[in-house]
């Protein structure tokens, strides 16, 4: 720490001994410290955050974002088809409220709890260094929404709409005619039809929890603490 601004503000200098950025919780903890510090008076230029750590921190979003996106959509299917009636849920096509809420926890509760935790960067929103730190997170988590968005909005329809059309439904099922009676093939066929559906209503599923969870949250907490600044503090410009 050393003096060297006008005010004779403390200068707080990033050490380099800092441990690497390994995933949210460190990211998280990191800009909670520094947020701390600057609070305190302790003045850390934004230019002070480094090409290394602007890319760790970008990547980690990303990462991030694109991991939960792939659970989310691995068990979306799932959730959409017992809501539907298509899938049976422990043995029964019919599922109770409770194993909706399930189902539903199992599907979005990664997501969620992701997002609770990114929510939270919104109270550190103070000073310019942890501004760039979470400006850089938070653009990774951006780009890897639209990135999950677009793969898996694309998929989902390309599975519905190119895959599981009637004429490949019927061929697909004449490989097992062999192997299965007839009445077992019809009910697989329509089975097959109705998760058409499902895929569809999947991709529409995916593109609103991803928007509102992944990238609403933590831009209105964001929000939410400038407006909170400005109030509290009655700065008309208020850097954001």
């Amino acid at each position: 720490m050393a003096k060297g601004s006008s005010d004779d503000s403390p200068i707080m200098t990033p050490s380099s001994s800092e441990p690497k950025l390994e995933g949210v919780f460190d990211v998280v903890s990191r800009i909670q410290k520094f947020s701390a510090a600057e609070r305190r008076g302790a003045v850390l230029p934004a230019d002070f955050l480094a090409i290394k750590e602007q890319w760790d921190l970008t990547a980690i979003g990303f990462k991030k974002t694109i991991s939960s996106g792939l659970v989310t959509a691995a068990f979306t299917p799932l959730l959409v088809g017992v809501i539907e009636k298509v899938i049976p849920i422990f043995g029964d096509t019919n599922p109770t409220f409770v194993d909706k809420i399930l189902v539903f926890a199992l599907t979005v509760g990664f997501p969620l709890s992701y997002a609770s935790v990114v929510y939270h960067l919104g109270k550190y929103y103070t000073g310019e260094y942890t501004k760039a730190m979470i400006k850089q997170f938070i653009s990774g988590v951006i780009w890897g929404a639209i990135c999950k968005i677009v793969v898996v909005f694309v998929w989902f329809n390309a599975i519905s709409v190119l895959l599981m059309t009637d004429t490949n439904l019927a061929k697909f099922l004449l490989l097992f005619t062999k192997l299965l009676p007839g009445e077992k093939l019809n009910k697989f066929y329509f089975f097959l039809i109705e998760m058409r559906g499902v895929f569809e209503t999947s991709a529409y599923f995916i593109l609103f929890i991803t928007l509102f969870i992944q990238i609403f949250i933590p831009l209105a907490s964001i929000g939410w603490q400038i407006r909170s600044e400005k109030q509290n503090h009655g700065l008309d410009n208020f850097p954001t």
